[in-house]
């Protein structure tokens, strides 16, 4: 089994030993190379320096002993998002009925995620979230609010208008492709 761990980590788990083997290596499911090495007692390894919301897909392959080269199933499992520290917005411009913010694109928020990684923006006193889905944005507790920065496009406009003279702490989200 193979668990996200943070960002740039995932930890392996496997059963117990089989008598007799030297090691147990992690390899890649696609191409055979070999990640990680662990000792023939072990039954856990956590691999990191791998890149943010990346999916990964490994085997363990036993060395020495009678099964010599025998293989697990695969298993794979996306490291997880890099959050962004703060919400990723150029612009906020508030009149009497709306919320217009400029996103910042992809390359701006200096994640390191790639561009499929998805954002959501949320009212952390309400816990609405701004659904891109309707025309203009609205806060919704149900509906589509992952997106891309790409998705989000260049400006939101949200529509305020049954939330006049209350206050909004808008924070971003990120999520990983799982």
């Amino acid at each position: 089994m193979v668990y996200a761990i943070d960002d740039d980590s995932l930890s392996c788990h496997w059963t117990a030993s089989i008598a007799g083997e030297d090691s147990i290596l992690i390899v890649n499911e696609v191409g055979g190379d070999w990640v990680w090495a662990v000792v023939a007692d072990d039954t856990t390894a956590r691999i990191g320096g791998l890149l943010p919301n990346t999916s990964y897909a490994w085997k363990a392959e036993i060395k020495g002993g009678t099964c010599d080269g025998q293989q697990s199933t695969a298993d794979s499992c996306y490291t997880k998002a890099v959050a962004p520290v703060t919400v990723p917005v150029l612009n906020i411009v508030a009149n009497n009925d709306s919320l217009i913010f400029a996103s910042a694109r992809a390359g701006s928020l200096d994640t390191g995620n790639p561009l499929y990684t998805e954002y959501a923006f949320q009212d952390s006193i309400t816990g609405y979230y701004i659904d891109n889905t309707a025309h203009p944005d609205t806060f919704a507790t149900t509906g589509t609010y992952w997106a891309t920065i790409a998705t989000w496009g260049e400006s939101v406009r949200v529509d305020i208008s049954k939330y006049i003279g209350k206050t909004f702490a808008i924070r971003s989200k990120a999520r990983s492709g799982q």
